[in-house]
């Protein structure tokens, strides 16, 4: 959020002083000051390399003496429709993501200079900022269910937004409401996978989702721009992925529901095994 809203304008003016062949060698020397350097001397492996545990660990080992830790089997997630839904709900949602790679394009074309389409972008990842905080506070108060249809239909209301824009005031009102929803996009898959099926083989399973959210992204990037080739805008994919959005909030309400009896399952199988004990 905060790089993309210090870094669009600048990209942005690169491009088109100097050409797009300029701008992405830009972003790939940002990319390798910022990140190569971090990663080689922030980034441990273990907390041990720095003379720290991890955080909780007492309270983890005393846990785990006493109980195991609860959760779904991976094998019986993957099997399940709770998670066949779940997963079909995050590639979709991330496929709709590939709006944000488009919008230059889609304000461009409204008639908007390129420097501000570049600040609306700064507007949505400014939003973004403050909108992934306020999304986990929502999640902690009211539960994920709540999370996920308010961010879901902010999203939905954004790319809407978006597709009836025909000013820069419109484009400006989009923007922030998108950034508003497009919080989902990072925030949500985690804590609806927690809570679906719970730790036990949480890094297993949200493995899994997490590559289709990378699936749906590279999917709908090159889908979105197609959109454009065809009808020579964007209107059209932003209407689509409006909907795409609130069908998603229906899949992931069922797979929160359907997730509940895979726990019941699992329940009365360690009973079963406790009494034959």
């Amino acid at each position: 959020g905060v790089a993309g809203t210090i870094f669009s304008p600048i990209v942005s003016g690169v491009i088109n002083g100097i050409g797009w062949q300029t701008g992405y060698f830009l972003v790939a020397v940002l990319m390798l000051v910022f990140t190569v350097p971090v990663g080689l001397l922030l980034i441990k492996d273990s907390p041990a390399q720095v003379g720290l545990t991890p955080y909780g660990a007492k309270e983890t080992t005393e846990q785990a003496s006493t109980e195991e830790v609860a959760g779904v089997p991976a094998g019986r997630a993957f099997k399940s429709l709770a998670f066949i839904a779940l997963g079909l709900a995050i590639l979709l949602i991330n496929a709709v993501g590939g709006v944000l790679q488009n919008l230059s394009g889609h304000i461009t074309n409204l008639g908007i200079d390129p420097a501000s389409a570049a600040m609306a972008i700064s507007v949505i990842t400014f939003t973004l900022i403050f909108s992934k905080i306020v999304l986990g506070m929502i999640n902690d108060k009211f539960g994920v269910s709540a999370a996920t249809i308010i961010s879901f239909a902010l999203l939905a209301a954004g790319c809407a937004l978006f597709a009836f824009a025909n000013d820069f005031t419109m484009v400006l009102v989009s923007a922030v409401v998108y950034g508003l929803g497009a919080s989902c996009l990072t925030v949500m898959a985690p804590l609806i996978t927690g809570k679906m099926f719970g730790q036990r083989d949480y890094s297993s399973i949200y493995s899994v989702i997490g590559s289709l959210a990378s699936l749906g992204l590279a999917i709908g990037v090159p889908l979105i721009a197609l959109n454009y080739d065809i009808a020579g805008n964007y209107v059209v994919a932003l209407l689509v992925c409006a909907v795409i959005m609130v069908v998603s909030i229906f899949l992931v309400l069922y797979a929160l529901a359907a997730s509940k009896k895979l726990w019941k399952s699992d329940s009365k199988q360690q009973n079963v095994q406790e009494a034959a004990k």
